[in-house]
């Protein structure tokens, strides 16, 4: 029994050496596009959040008006 172990782990290990494989993923562009957010508290005035969407991949940037973009 012990014996059948061992062989069954040996194999297992053996089969499963090159379980890697690369794999290549075209991503659709993605424009940047306006969000808006809007918090309602109970009595009191609404907030509004405008912000621009960013894709995951692009890298932050800053505007010229000290905003991120």
């Amino acid at each position: 029994m012990k014996n059948l172990i061992i062989f069954c782990l040996s194999l297992m290990t053996l089969v499963s050496c090159n379980l890697s494989k690369e794999v290549d993923i075209n991503l659709t562009v993605y424009g940047s596009q306006p969000v808006v957010g809007m918090l309602p508290y109970p009595g009191e005035r609404y907030q509004l959040l405008l912000t621009k969407s960013n894709s995951f991949f692009d890298p932050l940037t800053i505007d010229k008006s000290g905003g991120l973009s």
